[in-house]
């Protein structure tokens, strides 16, 4: 749901504003036809995630992407690709678009520089997931651990980089 979420969220706030924005209302043509192929293929997932779903030992349904390639077209090797690529791109795909959404914001309403922002949005997600990993423990034992360093990793990434265009901008 989350993903589905990200994905309806940015598409509709950021996207068409850019859209129409940069190729005027002609844009909103072009969303329209492509989003009736978005249809179908999100259509097409959801039917192979439930043909191909499986029940697990604690009798919980599991099922995916992955389960569809691996059940589907017998290439379990693809299933693993499909799910390493899958969590390559959590880190920057939609978590990335929306803070720097935010950030590009608030810079030019509030002032706010980009770093201050990110730095709010990591205490808040911070907050969230901890307060999760708290709850439970068993189920994300190892991720909450690596999530301190590589949220550190992210946010000095990102202040280097702001630090260096801003410095590239000055006279």
């Amino acid at each position: 749901m989350t993903a589905l979420a990200a994905t309806i969220g940015t598409g509709n706030i950021v996207g068409v504003a850019t859209a129409v924005a940069a190729g005027g209302p002609g844009a909103v043509l072009w969303m329209w036809l492509t989003g009736v192929f978005g249809i179908a293929t999100k259509y097409g997932e959801a039917v192979l995630a439930v043909r191909y779903r499986v029940r697990t030992a604690r009798g919980e349904m599991a099922g995916g992407p992955m389960y569809a390639l691996e059940r589907g077209l017998g290439a379990r090797w693809l299933g693993f690709v499909f799910a390493a690529l899958t969590a390559v791109a959590a880190f920057g795909i939609g978590c990335m678009v929306q803070a720097n959404s935010i950030a590009a914001l608030l810079e030019q309403t509030a002032g706010v520089a980009p770093v201050w922002t990110g730095l709010a949005l990591t205490a808040l997600t911070a907050v969230v997931i901890l307060a999760a990993c708290a709850r439970s423990p068993a189920s994300a034992n190892g991720w909450c651990r690596s999530w301190p360093c590589s949220t550190c990793w992210a946010a000095w990434r990102c202040s280097s980089t702001t630090r260096r265009r801003s410095r590239a901008r000055s006279p």
